[in-house]
């Protein structure tokens, strides 16, 4: 009476439930790789800076990211150099560098 039967699904081991914290959606997996002279969508965008569209929209809108290109009634796209550039002079300030110094 002590011994379950494997044949009866309720008396089976429940099974382990894979730890979900850490599946990322599947844009990360497709990361562009990032090129001065190529126009990126926003899908893209954000999968290059792991940042959410609503938080690039907020950087646009304060100042803190380039605006994008208009190249449709209803497109548009990022210039690869003006990421690659936000990017700089991001890494710039963080290591303490004046924006000024920079070569651009």
């Amino acid at each position: 009476m002590g011994t379950a039967c494997p044949a009866n699904p309720c008396l089976r081991a429940p099974r382990r439930i894979p730890n979900t914290r850490f599946i990322v959606p599947h844009e990360v997996h497709n990361i562009p790789e990032l090129r001065h002279d190529r126009l990126y969508n926003a899908r893209e965008v954000t999968a290059l800076l792991g940042v959410h569209i609503s938080t690039l929209y907020s950087w646009m809108r304060d100042g803190n990211f380039p605006k994008p290109q208009k190249i449709g009634p209803r497109t548009v796209r990022w210039k690869g150099s003006d990421i690659i550039g936000h990017l700089t002079r991001v890494a710039a300030q963080s290591a303490g560098i004046s924006v000024d110094e920079l070569p651009f």
